[in-house]
């Protein structure tokens, strides 16, 4: 009974907060140009045009609930990156511009790299460049909120932060590995929903089984700076494959063990 209280919880929160996600879109305007999604091989990623990444999908099963971006100025309150729209330079390329007020800009880069259908595996990376305007000074702390339910179910993930900028997400179907090219200041993995922009991340590396959040804090006090995130998707592999492989060493060992 526990469980069930808790899916229905966790399934709560996500409708209120795509809920408030459409209001915000729908107020700065984007909610009327809808949504741009990128394509590849078997894969789909799709952007809100304003905020947020609402869907990945493989093979037609989609991975992802959000992830967006939050940012803090100096002193002031933290708040959701918003504004940016999306422009698909190729078909599984985009790129978004926002601006950062009382601070500067930032531009990422998205590309999505699907496989061959039935495969179950593809790659997403992003390339973020933050630039700070001139005379400005206040420290940024920028965070990335990643809310993934693998398989399109909420309940029965477990995230985990490796280290070195890993994270590692799964459940019984499929599996994330979430790479930040340079180790966040900050990082927090564990319960569904949202995070607090205006404090630091909690430093809490999971793991967390259930209805599975993470997030990575920068704390930038630079001009101009820039990271890359790669993620790549597959398919756990099943019991029978661990066991084939597991058998063809054995036979491998067996087969030097006559041949010496």
């Amino acid at each position: 009974m526990k469980i069930l209280l808790n899916e229905e919880g966790n399934l709560m929160n996500k409708l209120v907060m795509a809920t408030a996600m459409l209001a915000v879109s729908f107020v700065l305007g984007a909610g009327l140009a809808g949504a741009t999604t990128l394509t590849s091989n078997n894969s789909t990623l799709t952007y809100d045009d304003s905020t947020a990444f609402t869907a990945w999908t493989v093979e037609g099963l989609d991975n992802l609930f959000s992830e967006r971006w939050y940012y803090r100025v100096g002193s002031g309150s933290g708040a959701l990156l918003t504004g940016g729209a999306m422009t698909a330079v190729a078909p599984n390329i985009g790129t978004v511009s926002y601006l950062i007020p009382n601070w500067g800009s930032v531009t990422m880069v998205h590309v999505l790299l699907g496989n061959a259908p039935g495969s179950y595996n593809a790659q997403w990376s992003t390339t973020v460049s933050l630039t700070r305007n001139p005379g400005v000074t206040a420290t940024l702390n920028f965070y990335n909120y990643a809310d993934y339910d693998l398989s399109g179910t909420v309940t029965n993930d477990t995230a985990q932060f490796v280290g070195l900028g890993l994270f590692g997400q799964s459940d019984v179907l499929m599996q994330l590995a979430y790479n930040v090219s340079i180790p966040p200041n900050y990082i927090h993995v564990g319960a569904c929903c949202g995070i607090d922009p205006n404090v630091n991340l909690s430093n809490t590396p999971g793991p967390y089984y259930g209805d599975a959040i993470f997030a990575s804090q920068f704390v930038i006090t630079s001009s101009a700076f820039s990271f890359s995130i790669d993620r790549t998707l597959n398919a756990v592999p099943e019991p029978g494959t661990y066991a084939l492989i597991g058998a063809g060493l054995l036979g491998l060992g067996l087969l030097r063990r006559r041949m010496s």
